[in-house]
């Protein structure tokens, strides 16, 4: 009887474990099921690595994808944008190369005001004459008085070697004109905030105040008044953004240039320089003279009357070559507003037609070339 018991008594615990076999446990990991399902006797699966897959218990850490893993590696943190500062230019050439209209030109391109002054009025302030504010004073005018056009303008500024610094430095006098206009500069030129005073005096009426409303100047017309030599509105400018073009002919600068890079020397098959009076003469004169300008360095500007200081601004060194027949007979016939296309304008005016050979046009700019005035020559040639 006690076996029968026993009998039973395993059955119903195989059937007990069967039953709770059948049921499946959301929690439980699913090589465990595999395995009891296998019964356990000996071909259940190998649990896997936890690294291998993911499970409930563990979450793998997503990774980026490859080309954002490599454009990290490279680029690294994210970094500040990057603040640009300008470049001031100085131009270095002979009367009637282009400078001017070099300048005026990329103005036009970019869109941006521009004004064009003349160094040689320019003084030191409290002295007479004009003082360097005068050049942000034009560029307001030409932007209509708006100052953040102004401010982002460019600023060409015209025979700048006459306001160098006089060769006798034992002058009792002071250098108002040279020496004082560049330490005027120096400040414009790096970048500071200039206060120009409109000089409109009784000259408000109803349309200036019109146009003059809602800008970011400092007073307004009350401040002005109307009645004459009344002080008109002030404008605060900040030049650091506004490009300083300065240009000038730097007669004698390649004589200097020649002293520091072609040193004569003495005994057989000795390099023998030429003499300056000859660097004129000659016929490649202006192919050598360009060449010469081409190496020009801060301590040859320096000899000519240009203080260390005013040289450290205008980083950007540059010079123009002369022009050519072939360059002078193209701005003889090419622009609209050529020499020949406004000869043959007037003389249609009577109905005449006139015509220009090659020949002649090439002559022309020749005898501009012979008489080294450039571009501006050519007028006073044909008349």
């Amino acid at each position: 009887m006690s076996h029968e018991r026993q009998k039973i008594h395993t059955c119903y615990r195989i059937l007990s474990i069967r039953h709770l076999e059948a049921i499946q446990y959301p929690h439980r990991q699913p090589w465990i099921n595999s395995a009891t399902n296998g019964h356990g006797h000996g071909h259940s699966q190998t649990p896997p690595s936890m690294f291998s897959q993911p499970y409930d218990t563990y979450q793998k850490p997503q990774s980026p994808p490859p080309a954002q893993q490599q454009l990290r590696k490279v680029d690294g943190p994210s970094k500040p944008p990057t603040i640009f500062d300008k470049s001031n230019v100085l131009l270095l050439g002979p009367t009637g190369s282009g400078k001017t209209l070099l300048a005026r030109t990329l103005a036009k391109v970019l869109n941006v005001p521009f004004s064009m002054s003349d160094a040689t009025p320019f003084t030191q302030a409290g002295y007479v004459g004009e003082d360097v504010e005068m050049v942000i004073h034009r560029l307001l005018q030409n932007c209509d008085y708006n100052i953040k056009k102004a401010e982002c303008g460019i600023v060409f500024i015209d025979e700048i070697d006459k306001i160098s610094k006089r060769p006798d430095t034992m002058s009792i006098s002071k250098d108002v004109s040279g020496e004082g206009v560049q330490q005027a500069l120096l400040r414009m030129l790096e970048g500071t905030v200039v206060n120009v005073t409109e000089k409109n005096g009784s000259s408000w009426n109803g349309s200036n105040a019109g146009r003059k409303s809602g800008l970011p100047g400092i007073g307004g017309p009350a401040s002005g008044g109307s009645g004459p030599g009344a002080k008109g509105e002030i404008y605060s400018v900040d030049t650091s953004n506004i490009l300083f073009i300065l240009s000038g002919a730097f007669i004698g600068l390649e004589k200097i240039v020649m002293d520091r890079v072609s040193k004569g020397s003495i005994g057989f098959d000795a390099t023998v320089r030429a003499p300056s009076s000859e660097l004129s003469a000659s016929k490649g004169a202006a192919a050598h003279v360009s060449r010469l300008l081409d190496q020009v360095d801060p301590t040859d500007l320096i000899k000519f009357g240009l203080i260390p200081e005013f040289i450290g601004r205008l980083p950007v060194v540059a010079s123009v070559n002369h022009l050519d027949e072939a360059a002078l007979v193209r701005i003889l016939t090419e622009p609209r507003n050529s020499l020949v296309k406004q000869y043959q304008g007037l003389f249609g005016l009577t109905d005449v037609k006139i015509h220009f050979s090659q020949t002649a046009l090439y002559t022309v700019a020749g005898q501009a070339i012979e008489k080294q005035t450039g571009a501006r020559g050519l007028r006073r040639i044909m008349v």
